[in-house]
């Protein structure tokens, strides 16, 4: 994919300027723009429905809308917004762990099974996970939602920034270890 100028793509797709690296936007504009990104980047629209979660047995789980595995990075965020769902990140908290599962962790026999950890949803209504899995900051979970929900409750506050769109506290994944999509 060519090298794209998010701040002037987001201008054109309907935001303001706020700064020199920060362009505020209104959600159904984010949808768009998402839209326009993802599609340029091959990905294609799916429907993103709840789906019993499933995981294999070092704690990873992938839903079965995602596109298939092919490039270092993927963005489950944009992803998300191009399906018109909302995306947040939850990052797994050591201190959340029973001793057992933080031992299996952190073994050297087993190190990354992180099969024992259970993500919480994050509050609020209508959220399902998208991806469970391993990065070089730990296990995270990808949750979302409906956008038209996240609308109607005004939870959404959307900006594009530098050469990241990401929403307040919404989830911008990094490549997991050993998968080469995320």
């Amino acid at each position: 994919m060519e090298s794209l100028d998010l701040l002037q793509m987001a201008e054109n797709a309907g935001g303001i300027r706020e700064g020199r690296h920060s362009v505020r936007m209104r959600a159904p504009d984010l949808h768009h723009l998402a839209t326009r990104i993802i599609r340029a980047a091959g990905a294609v629209r799916a429907d993103v429905l709840p789906v019993p979660v499933e995981r294999q047995p070092d704690g990873t789980f992938w839903h079965p809308a995602l596109p298939p595995m092919k490039d270092e990075i993927f963005r489950l965020d944009w992803f998300a917004y191009a399906n018109g769902m909302e995306a947040k990140c939850v990052a797994m908290n050591e201190a959340d762990l029973t001793p057992a599962v933080l031992a299996r962790y952190e073994a050297d026999a087993t190190a990354g099974d992180f099969s024992g950890w259970e993500p919480q949803r994050p509050a609020g209504k209508g959220w399902f996970c998208l991806a469970i899995y391993d990065t070089e900051d730990g296990p995270h979970a990808v949750f979302v939602r409906p956008l038209r929900a996240a609308v109607q409750t005004g939870s959404v506050d959307v900006a594009v920034t530098g050469s990241h769109l990401a929403a307040q506290a919404g989830c911008s994944a990094a490549a997991p270890q050993g998968a080469s999509h995320v």
